[in-house]
This record gives structure tokens, C-alpha cells and sequence, in this order.
């Protein structure tokens, strides 16, 4: 999946209705609304990890640094925390 794949995944998992305009997404039906971008931004990311109950942690022999973040729906595996978490609820929403 792409990024912005992702990020649009997210955004139909929480309910919130986006609309794309140029290479981002923002909330709202109209290109007026705010940035919608949790790979980049803590806050939506940690709104993600409240509402889909997501585990996270960090194993450093078997995953090399790479963040792991999880519930026992999806899981979602990077170096990056943000996109870990993005990654999991793009794979459970991909489920649905």
C-alpha cells in the first residue's frame, strides 16, 4: 500500500470523511478541512492506537529497531512508530 492508501484507510477506520487534494488528505467533504496525516502526526496516531486498542512495542534482536504495533486483529511492523501503527489499521481495515 501506498502511503496515502494508508493514510485513507485510517481516515474510513475512524469514520472520518476526507477529501484528496494534491498529494494529501484532509478532513471534511470540502479541500478546506484540516490535514488528516497521522504517518506524520503523533496526535492521530495516538488516536488510532486509543480507539483500536493497539499494543506497541519495540524488539530489537528479532526486529532489528523496527517498531511492532498490534492487536489481535492486525499487525503492523516499521522503523517508523507512526507508520506501524497506520500500517495495522490499514491492514484491519483492508479485512473488513
Amino acid at each position: 500500500m501506498t502511503d496515502l492508501e494508508i493514510t485513507k484507510a485510517c481516515a474510513e477506520a475512524m469514520e472520518l470523511p476526507v477529501t484528496l487534494r494534491g498529494d494529501a488528505w484532509y478532513e471534511g467533504i470540502t479541500t478546506i478541512g484540516r490535514l488528516y496525516n497521522p504517518l506524520h502526526d503523533d496526535a492521530q496516531a495516538m488516536a488510532l492506537v486509543k480507539r483500536f486498542s493497539i499494543a506497541v512495542y519495540t524488539d530489537v534482536e528479532n526486529l532489528r529497531g523496527k517498531w511492532r504495533a498490534g492487536n489481535r486483529l492486525a499487525v503492523g511492523i516499521h522503523g517508523n512508530l507512526n507508520h506501524a501503527i497506520c500500517e495495522c489499521v490499514a491492514e484491519m481495515q483492508a479485512a473488513k
